[in-house]
């Protein structure tokens, strides 16, 4: 496999699994060392949401997991972000194709809005 179709396929990449798993463990070694033999940069910033070894609560694609609770939510700023983006269309302003890719790209997150605007 070439390193260009690669790289189309590491992003964002999660994989679940018990607490203390070493299949997951082997599966983040092995994301990581295929990362540097095809010479993707990982961050190494420390942020968690960018790149995190196996731990039982995580963030991944702005929603933060913790598979101790078994509780989800979204990223405050990436909610806020996407409900203004709807109320902005519903209100009959024009969005950009961009901003409409955007919107249909993390409608799947909307459940979880409307469980977090209800619940407080």
């Amino acid at each position: 496999m070439e390193s260009k179709d690669a790289v189309r396929y590491l992003d964002d990449v999660m994989a679940v699994g018990p607490n203390g798993s070493i299949v997951l463990r082997a599966f983040y070694d092995q994301f990581r060392a295929t990362a540097e033999q095809i010479g993707l940069r990982l961050d190494k910033s420390g942020n968690r949401a960018k790149c995190q070894p196996p731990a039982t609560t995580v963030i991944a694609l702005g929603v933060h997991f913790n598979t101790e609770s078994w509780t989800w939510r979204v990223d405050e700023e990436k909610g806020a972000r996407l409900l203004h983006d709807i109320d902005d269309i519903l209100k009959g302003n024009s969005a950009t194709l961009k901003k409409r890719e955007s919107i249909v790209g993390n409608s799947w997150i909307c459940p979880i809005c409307s469980s977090q605007a209800s619940t407080g």
